[in-house]
């Protein structure tokens, strides 16, 4: 009985906006939970690389290896849809503070490999719940606040692992010690979010909600997002575009090649601080804990921006246009030296402005996900996912042919140019306008911390058009 309790977190009302920010930020602790466990190893990727006898291409195609069974799970997720989403986010969320524990404990590198890539499985598989329960509970206008809250959960989770890296390893801590705090850290989230963590119901789910104050619910009219019924994709034979939308594809390819700078950044910015510029360790770490902290702050500053502009595409070009200078200057100390004062301050423009072309994209693409389709939100989520990982493999195949000479760095930096460039043409793709406007709504006439028994968004008699 107590366990089908625990199962059973369906909400039959909208929760009130008290309610639904806990919820969000429940969410967003276990997004960052989980990403902090998986983005210890970049952290330490010095000490277990030299553990275990690794060399530099080995470290980077085990990176491949945990973003191949990502974007596996990735597509996995979406049975959110069918299931629900906080009840497998918190089975992943279990099993990946089970992976780090072994990993802690490991002494052979295989072992350790087969390991990581399993919390690469359950990782991806998290991306796609914890994003889209993101989306239930942030009606559109409050969708880019509560997006930027979500990429806490990936930044945060990179600030803390560096954070805690720079301070234990300049203290003569092992590397084992980073997991053990990862872990415990990881525990304490599970068992807050196993207590708090809910799914709306489905009826409420598969609706475009708008705005949810002032005892009503606004909704989007079907007639003005030109999307189809909720039931219409279902009732008829999915086709390969209604499985793999274009309007989807481009822009889950486009953000990652934006982000392949975010991705030299969990991965090897610590290594390239260390070798080419002849940082300790515990300095760069301390060092990419301020990037991160800025990141984490300006992702809620530029998705609060687009909430009240009501725009998102202005905010992800301009966004794109200031990482390309930001990333230049940063490509161009190479070769010259650098003090930790001046290195930091790079590092702190690139996190404040990386986080202006991503927030409000990640508010915009669960926008478009759902006007294709509200009932397959998850599955939308789970293209991004996946795409995002299958591209990181290729690109984690790549990078040990190029980087490790000063050269080869050059050309990575030429490579993240050329990503954020490519990234621009795909913005138009998103729904949304370039300029405010008020979309034509309905209003649901009924109370935003319920809906009556027996009225859902799409029956109620109390609705009148708004435009």
């Amino acid at each position: 009985m107590a366990v089908n309790s625990l199962w059973k977190r369906d909400l039959a009302r909208y929760p009130a906006p008290a309610y639904r920010w806990l919820l969000l930020v429940t969410t967003t602790l276990v997004t960052v939970a989980l990403y902090y466990v998986f983005y210890v190893l970049g952290s330490a990727s010095t000490l277990i690389i030299t553990e275990f006898h690794w060399s530099l291409d080995k470290y980077i195609y085990i990176g491949a290896a945990a973003q191949l069974m990502g974007a596996v799970s990735a597509v996995a997720g979406g049975f959110g849809d069918r299931f629900g989403r906080a009840n497998l986010l918190i089975v992943a969320s279990a099993v990946s503070v089970v992976c780090a524990f072994l990993m802690a404990h490991a002494h052979n590198g295989n072992y350790f490999i087969v390991l990581y890539c399993l919390l690469g499985l359950f990782e991806g598989f998290a991306l796609v719940m914890s994003s889209t329960l993101m989306r239930d509970f942030s009606p559109r206008v409050g969708r880019g606040i509560a997006m930027g809250m979500w990429t806490i959960g990936p930044v945060g989770g990179s600030y803390i692992a560096s954070k805690v890296a720079g301070d234990l390893l300049a203290s003569g801590h092992s590397w084992r010690d980073l997991y053990t705090v990862a872990i415990v850290t990881a525990l304490i989230v599970w068992v807050i979010s196993a207590a708090l963590l809910r799914d709306l119901s489905p009826q409420i789910r598969n609706e475009v909600i708008i705005q949810a104050e002032r005892n009503v619910l606004e909704v989007q009219s079907s007639s003005a997002s030109g999307a189809a019924a909720p039931t219409t994709t279902a009732q008829r034979t999915l086709t390969l575009a209604d499985r793999f939308p274009p309007r989807l594809l481009v822009p889950a390819a486009g953000v990652t090649l934006y982000l392949l700078i975010y991705v030299a950044a969990v991965s090897v910015f610590p290594l390239y601080l260390v070798s080419m510029f002849g940082f300790k360790l515990s300095t760069a770490n301390n060092m990419m804990s301020l990037f991160w902290l800025v990141n984490v702050l300006s992702a809620l500053l530029w998705g609060g921006l687009s909430d009240w502009l009501r725009v998102r595409k202005p905010f992800l070009t301009a966004g794109a246009v200031m990482m390309f200078f930001a990333t230049l200057v940063f490509a161009l100390r190479l070769g010259h030296p650098t003090s930790q004062a001046a290195m930091t301050w790079i590092l702190v423009i690139m996190g404040f402005v990386v986080a202006c072309g991503f927030a409000p994209w990640m508010a915009a693409i669960s926008e478009t996900a759902e006007e294709i389709a509200p009932t397959r939100v998850a599955y939308g989520m789970a293209i991004f996912g996946s795409v995002q990982r299958i591209i990181g493999v290729v690109v984690a195949i790549i990078m040990p042919h190029v980087i490790g000479t000063e050269s080869g760095w050059r050309t990575w930096w030429i490579v993240c140019l050329a990503g954020i460039a490519l990234y621009i043409p795909t913005v138009p793709v998103l729904c949304g306008r370039w300029r405010p406007h008020k979309p034509e709504t309905k209003v649901l006439d009924v109370d935003v911390s319920g809906l009556r028994s027996g009225v859902t968004p799409s029956s109620a008699p109390q609705q009148r058009a708004r435009h």
